[in-house]
């Protein structure tokens, strides 16, 4: 019986792969199909893949992209095609998919992979080749460079590098993106394949060496095939074997200091001597001293573009952040602040926006993309007819020449009332705003603030699964004070069906992003812990837009909305309300529960509404609060986009700076010592309560991929 290998090429992205393939195309044992890259699973992680058409042969050109279409309707088509591969020649026993991009896959792919493989007859080998990593970095931009040169059409995608930008830039700009570190980071591939596939079902090659000595031999020898000779001649990448003599060391250091991490790994999986000899910056990897504060130097123009790259990327921040770094160094640069009032405009801060463009006209009164931003805010500008109204851009300044940023019509419908609407006739003459320009001045303290006063140095809810002991040891310490705690473990098949039950749920939390399983959760264990059935009258606290209690209703329990947003007083389900003062009567309801809700009681409403909580509660009424926010460090998180002479700080608590895009004024983390002041001590007497603590979140986010759940701590409270 002929052997039926599946051979899976996982990259690396420049690394020889293209040859590769051409090679065992050319022999009998092997047939890859009508494609090299098939890019089937890195379609599982990646909602947003597009086929690529340059890269299917021209042959058949839409039939073979109609066969990748069906590979994804059914995963059993993509291994019913290379059935038919293997069944087609007599001689044929490897066929495979040799797509770079596998690289970044996650274990669980590589084991859907696996068994799908397995059931099919097929043995998996795994193929990976590496290449020295600044050498692949410098690959990957010289190709797309060479790609745009080919095009010579404008740029139409800012997230690309900008064509008149040196090499040296282009790297400085791009070598920490997440498109070129997930291609870049061997260990994780490396780990990935080896927790999923036999050591010897895995053959480890390097670009370097690809081409001499006797790895072909070696390489046919795993896929058990004749050995062909290469045809060494054909050169497929042109390899940079001197990109090193003309790039500046302190940007070689640079990148090789920050894939350290990876040289290092693969000098102990290889051994030091070998990578040494093939890979000629890892001798960089031991020399970050020298020079000891090399800081490249970009101008402010290329600033602004960086800036306005990482912002088209969707990274937000990171775009303000480098703006907010250029006025601070340059307060008067009115590309800078004009650029920031874009930013402002199109997150629905107007307030904000204004002030950014006015401070801009203030460097420049004569700065004609400021004006012209400002005349898109007047209101006059929006009472146009819907056709005029959407032919309205806002500039973005790059250098001289400006780019246009549209605003959609729901941008524009977002606006209300207290935008400022006189017309400014003379710009020369404007006058420093009467404002004092709070956003502005908070951003740049929030832009000065240390790591210690930002939310990502305490809050470990960020990265839950390397933090697991962390929340461990706040359980012992609540245990410690006295505090009643149970440790649940979550049964994940129940979790699974009542999703299927109530996947209305599911769908409304569906774009959360990794946040989806946290959200399901928390109401899957409302429902179970606080045990909601058809003879209770529950209210979902602090609602604001959630459809819990419409999906509740629809299932026969009877359920209220409660927030301070809707319209006071009872309205059908809707209860405008605070929820420290409802002004229900007493005892009228069995179940409260808040679902990420309670951490943004501002004030002393936590404590407030522990006692409303127990009067308008029934015999045996109960109500839950999930998460419960425990933290080592008792701290209000707040967002510097939200007025701070508003925000409350409690007493013993530290204010820290949030930095994620939620606009949130308040969010409170007790540490144990504070839950227990402030909330476990002020349960009223008529109500015993506990802690539920989660004991598998761990192996929740080991099921469900790219999740982060985080719902450690519940406190459930019931009527004695």
């Amino acid at each position: 019986m002929k052997n039926k290998f599946f051979l899976l090429g996982v990259g690396c992205p420049r690394g020889g792969t293209t040859w590769l393939h051409r090679y065992l195309s050319s022999n009998p044992a092997v047939d890859m199909g009508f494609t090299k890259e098939y890019h089937f699973f890195d379609t599982i992680e990646t909602i947003n893949f597009k086929l690529n058409s340059n890269k299917i042969s021209l042959n058949n050109k839409f039939t073979h992209q109609f066969k990748r279409i069906d590979f994804q309707n059914d995963i059993n088509n993509y291994f019913d095609y290379f059935n038919y591969l293997h069944n087609r020649g007599d001689s044929v026993t490897v066929v495979g998919d040799i797509t770079p991009s596998y690289c970044y896959l996650s274990k669980s792919t590589f084991e859907i992979i696996r068994k799908q493989a397995e059931s099919n007859g097929f043995e998996v080998k795994v193929i990976f080749i590496l290449r020295d990593p600044f050498e692949r970095i410098c690959s990957q931009i010289r190709l797309e460079r060479q790609d745009r040169l080919k095009k010579n059409t404008q740029i139409q995608n800012r997230s690309e590098i900008i064509l008149h930008n040196s090499e040296e830039n282009e790297l400085l700009l791009f070598y920490k993106t997440k498109r070129v570190d997930l291609r870049t980071r061997y260990e994780d591939t490396i780990s990935n394949i080896e927790s999923v596939f036999k050591s010897n079902n895995i053959h480890y090659e390097f670009y370097e060496k690809l081409f001499v000595g006797d790895s072909i031999r070696k390489l046919v020898n795993f896929l058990k095939i004749p050995y062909l000779e290469p045809k060494l001649d054909i050169k497929i990448i042109s390899s940079p074997q001197n990109s090193k003599k003309s790039i500046n060391l302190n940007i070689i250091q640079e990148i090789v200091k920050y894939y350290k991490k990876t040289y290092l790994f693969c000098m102990n999986k290889f051994g030091s001597d070998v990578i040494n000899s093939i890979w000629s910056s890892s001798k960089y990897v031991y020399s970050f001293n020298e020079p000891k504060h090399f800081k490249p130097v970009l101008n402010l123009s290329m600033l602004n573009q960086k800036a306005e790259i990482e912002v088209k990327a969707g990274n937000i921040q990171k775009g303000k952040q480098i703006l907010l770094n250029i006025i601070k160094e340059y307060p008067n640069n009115a590309n800078a602040l004009n650029n920031l009032g874009v930013l402002e405009y199109y997150e629905g801060n107007f307030h904000a926006a204004k002030e950014f463009f006015k401070n801009a006209l203030i460097a420049n009164p004569s700065y004609k993309s400021s004006v012209y931003n400002l005349n898109c805010m007047d209101k006059s500008c929006f009472h146009q007819n819907t056709e005029d109204k959407n032919e309205h851009l806002l500039k973005w300044v790059l250098s001289d020449n400006c780019s246009d940023f549209r605003i959609p019509t729901s941008s524009i419908a977002r606006q209300n009332s207290s935008i400022e609407t006189k017309s400014i006739q003379n710009f020369s003459h404007f006058d420093k705003p009467n404002c004092d320009c709070v956003i502005e001045n908070q951003l740049i303290d929030f832009s000065n603030s240390s790591q210690k006063k930002r939310q990502s140095y305490y809050d470990k809810t960020k990265k839950p699964l390397s933090n697991i002991e962390y929340f461990f040891a706040l359980k012992d310490k609540l245990i410690a004070y006295g505090v009643n705690v149970n440790e649940v473990c979550i049964d994940i098949c129940d979790f699974e069906t009542w999703l299927t039950h109530f996947s209305e749920i599911k769908n409304f939390y569906y774009k959360s992003g990794d946040a989806f399983i946290e959200k399901c959760l928390e109401h899957y264990l409302v429902f179970k812990y606080l045990k909601i059935n058809s003879h209770d009258r529950y209210i979902d606290i602090a609602a604001a837009g959630s459809p819990w209690a419409d999906i509740l209703n629809k299932k026969g329990i009877r359920s209220y909305r409660l927030d301070l947003s809707y319209p006071k007083g009872v309205h059908g389900i809707n209860i405008g309300a605070n929820a420290e003062n409802t002004s229900l009567p007493n005892k009228s309801f069995t179940a409260l529960s808040l679902q990420c809700a309670y951490e943004c009681f501002m004030g002393d409403s936590d404590v407030q509404f522990l006692k409303e909580a127990s009067r308008i509660l029934n015999e045996n009424g109960r109500y839950a609060i999930v998460p419960l926010y425990l933290s080592g460090q008792y701290y209000i998180s707040t967002s510097p986009y939200c007025d701070q002479r508003k925000v409350v700080i409690d007493n013993g608590a530290k204010k820290i700076w949030r930095e994620d895009k939620y606009k949130v004024p308040f969010s409170r983390h007790y540490s144990p010592e504070y839950f227990i002041k402030r909330v476990y001590s002020n349960i009223p007497d008529d109500m015993s309560s506990q802690i539920l603590f989660f004991t598998n979140l761990d192996e929740l986010m080991k099921h469900y991929n790219k999740q982060r759940i985080y719902c450690f701590f519940m406190l459930l409270a019931e009527k004695k």
